[in-house]
């Protein structure tokens, strides 16, 4: 049905409610020019126009839904700017959407040699409104609002062409139709701003850049970074790839520092120590100049983050590469190290039953000479201790390749030994330990080859001294004989009590 019609005089958009019944409407239809017959005395259906002498087509209900548009917006007292978003500089730009009062607004106004659907003037700006129904804004159209600055928008109503065109007006006054910004409103203050926010922040890097490397010429030092390096290698018939790392970071000390270039987007020093050099590069705009990859040599460049903090990071490293070859070996041998580590402990937790009937005389007599167990029936089976019910995993006591009942109240005696309140380094009660039980004859290759600081809490558990004896004491700490150091651990009351039997 017809809602909008043209005058036939004045060629001005007229709706439905606002004419008078019948022929006496004197509107045309705006597609086929047929006389319109106003039927808005109805009860029976909505109000609407009908073609006089002439069939109604499709044509003349699609020009319905992008007159009725023009006429939202030409008769709007208020016009919601939609949210602006574009790439600039690479930022992404925004500004939400705002209300604007209408000023004036007028239909098929002409712009250069082109015709906007909508010319509305607001208080905020002046716009071209575009109505998509069946075909898209002209390209040519397009990048002439751009090339004039002018600001303009497109509404896509494509998707209510079998709708009632209520139903995209209220869309349309609810900001719900799709729309494209053709050339955004605030385009210029945006970018004037962002500018602006820039030029602060190259003022802000050039001042912090050039404090950072003052700081250098005058410590005659420099931090330098970690550097890890890819190399691929074949695992159960598939490549893998892994970083190692060829150098942990840390401060160099230079012999003297040469400041070689200083230009409006980066500095270089030349920093010289023992016969060797390395170039730093503070660069005060977030790209690196060309004529950096022509230095020769090691090269740390310094730049500024999100959070404008200064980072380092090395840009060439023909020195550190030539590490690669040897970390890989250790790399490899820490692997396996550590998978012999984890197959030795697997293997000590299946064997604990043969363990135990291996070391259980050794352990009866050392309860008895130690004066933990007394009873007055030498026939009956001694017992374990009550505290052994507390027993978590003792995968870490693969190391002694001791039954580990045995091996804890052998710890458990050496630390009774050792004065109350008194710091016990672990590592020092690990080879003390060692020296009264032994250990396991792979141990010292394996722990020869495995990297530290390359563990997890678990793979440390396996094979670094404190963390086994820290692991191993667990038992005695959840009783609070025992108090857990960073430096090391102090010995509370005595660990020996809590072993004790009577019978």
């Amino acid at each position: 049905m017809l809602e909008y019609a043209l005058d036939k005089n004045s060629k001005e958009t007229r709706h439905i409610g606002d004419v008078a019944n019948g022929l006496e409407c004197l509107c045309i239809c705006p597609v086929c020019g047929d006389d319109l017959v106003a039927k808005n005395h109805t009860n029976s259906i909505t109000r609407h126009f009908s073609h006089h002498t002439k069939n109604e087509s499709s044509n003349c209900k699609m020009t319905q839904l992008h007159i009725g548009a023009q006429h939202f917006f030409r008769t709007s007292e208020q016009y919601l700017l939609p949210k602006v978003a574009f790439i600039y500089k690479g930022d992404q730009l925004t500004e939400e959407s705002v209300y604007s009062k209408v000023v004036k607004g007028e239909l098929e106004s002409r712009i250069g040699s082109y015709s906007a659907d909508v010319w509305l003037e607001t208080d905020l700006a002046a716009i071209a409104i575009e109505v998509c129904v069946t075909h898209k804004n002209q390209i040519k159209k397009t990048l002439y609002y751009r090339e004039h600055r002018i600001p303009a928008i497109e509404y896509d109503l494509s998707g209510y062409v079998d709708c009632p065109i209520n139903e995209a007006l209220e869309d349309l006054k609810a900001n719900k139709v799709p729309y494209r910004w053709l050339y955004e409103w605030c385009r210029e203050a945006m970018i004037s701003r962002h500018n602006e926010k820039l030029h602060q922040k190259r003022l802000f890097i050039k001042k912090k850049m050039s404090l950072k490397a003052k700081k250098m010429m005058l410590d005659n030092s420099l931090y330098l970074p970690k550097l890890s390096l890819p190399y691929e290698y074949e695992k159960d018939g598939e490549r893998v790839s892994q970083y190692i790392d060829v150098y942990n970071g840390g401060i160099c000390h230079f012999d003297i520092v040469i400041n070689e270039v200083k230009s409006k987007d980066h500095l270089i020093f030349k920093g010289m120590y023992k016969n060797k050099f390395i170039w730093v590069v503070y660069l005060l705009e977030d790209r690196v100049p060309r004529e950096i990859s022509y230095l020769d040599g090691s090269v740390v460049l310094h730049r500024i983050n999100k959070l404008d903090e200064i980072y380092s990071e090395w840009f060439k490293y023909p020195e550190l590469k030539k590490r690669l070859p040897e970390k890989i070996r250790l790399e490899k041998l820490h692997s396996a190290a550590l998978k012999h580590a984890k197959e030795l402990a697997f293997i000590y937790v299946k064997s604990n039953e043969l363990l135990s009937r291996r070391d259980i005389s050794r352990w009866e007599k050392w309860m008895i000479k130690s004066n933990c167990y007394v009873t007055t029936d030498s026939k009956q089976t001694m017992p374990l201790p009550a505290i052994f019910s507390l027993k978590n995993s003792t995968l870490s006591l693969w190391v002694f390749n001791t039954w580990d009942v045995l091996t804890l109240c052998c710890l458990a005696q050496l630390v009774d030994k050792k004065p109350i309140q008194t710091m016990i380094s672990y590592t020092d009660m690990f080879n003390e330990l060692a020296d009264e039980i032994g250990v396991h004859e792979d141990y010292v290759d394996i722990e020869r080859n495995v990297i530290l600081g390359r563990l997890t809490e678990l793979e440390s558990d396996l094979v670094d001294k404190a963390e086994i004896i820290g692991s191993a004491l667990s038992i005695f700490e959840s009783r609070m004989v025992i108090k857990y150091e960073k430096e090391g651990f102090k010995r509370i009351s005595s660990l020996m009590a809590l072993l004790k039997i009577r019978r």
